[in-house]
């Protein structure tokens, strides 16, 4: 938990209050929205199968099947939607897993912390190869943790070491490179993970803190919106609205697309026993408004399932 910690905060920047390692939920109510009831989790710490030490991002298959990075088991873990382990991509391949994606393919793509650069594999788990090489340029990568996907399968990439975010189309192709370090409009102090909704990256600028908003189509800055914290990991729902996670205030905030607060996703009755991390939306309703939502959590090392309950 020790080293887990230090790599967030390294990452994000800044202090904040030590997480109790509790290694389950026992006596634990999650969640204090009035929108969303916490269903179950899955999980616990250990390198078994369905177990992990260091849950970060997450993928959601088009049959419903979650992907996590089990970053300090050095490999990703599919689970089904209730979370029951069905299998795992490594064998390796993967030095840091820091958070993982699908293409409409099938394709896995996975954000190597350590190897500066994405790892990639097909639908059945072989192996493809790396997207880029370690280095600032284009094309490079000093520090890969972000990954989010379009309806084309273009590829974005967010560096946290070098502060943008580079697009590769489907091909592997690098496209444009977005961002620099610095507190300006469409510059980054710890770009962390990114999102698309429609012709917009969206991507959590950790240290400032806030979410910026660029185009898909050339990374131009187009607009941005504080955080009530240094928010990290990130996902928007197919009716446009979003979840951050605030690892370091303990909570998952469900946001409009313009940054508004809908709810609040946090841990009870011991709220810094909650560090969340990873999210993934798994059912939405006929408008796209979320519906069931899973969380990793890098204090219990679970996976935790809401429900939306209006």
């Amino acid at each position: 938990m020790e080293l887990l910690w230090a790599l967030l905060l390294c990452l994000a920047g800044g202090s904040a209050a030590r997480l109790d390692d509790t290694g389950g939920r026992l006596g634990r109510s999650l969640l204090t929205s009035n929108d969303f009831q916490y269903t179950g989790s899955a999980g616990g710490k250990g390198s078994g199968n369905g177990q992990f030490n260091g849950p970060f991002g997450m993928a959601v298959a088009a049959d419903g099947n979650i992907f996590v990075a089990d970053f300090y088991n050095t490999r990703v873990q599919k689970l089904n939607a209730t979370g029951a382990y069905l299998g795992q991509i490594g064998n390796g391949q993967i030095n840091a897993p820091f958070n993982a994606k699908i293409d409409s393919s099938g394709n896995i793509y996975v954000a190597d912390y350590d190897s500066g650069g994405v790892q990639k594999f097909d639908s059945s788990y072989q192996y493809l190869g790396q997207l880029g090489t370690p280095g600032t340029g284009n094309g490079q990568f000093s520090q890969a943790i972000g990954l989010c996907l379009d309806d084309s399968d273009n590829l974005y990439v967010v560096d946290a070491n070098t502060n943008r975010v580079q697009k590769f189309n489907s091909l592997g192709i690098f496209q444009w490179s977005s961002g620099s370090d610095g507190t300006g409009d469409g510059q980054f102090k710890k770009a962390y993970d990114c999102t698309v909704s429609g012709t917009t990256v969206y991507v959590t600028d950790t240290q400032n803190p806030r979410i910026q908003l660029v185009s898909t189509a050339d990374g131009a800055f187009q607009s941005k919106f504080n955080l009530t914290d240094r928010g990290t990991f990130l996902v928007s729902a197919p009716d446009g609205s979003l979840f951050v996670s605030l690892v370091f205030a303990h909570t998952v905030q469900h946001l409009a697309a313009d940054g508004t607060l809908l709810a609040v996703l946090s841990g009870q009755p011991e709220p810094t026993s909650f560090a969340p991390t990873g999210i993934a939306i798994l059912q939405s309703d006929g408008g796209g408004a979320p519906l069931l939502v899973a969380v990793a959590d890098t204090v219990t090392n679970t996976v935790s399932f809401f429900k939306r309950t209006l």
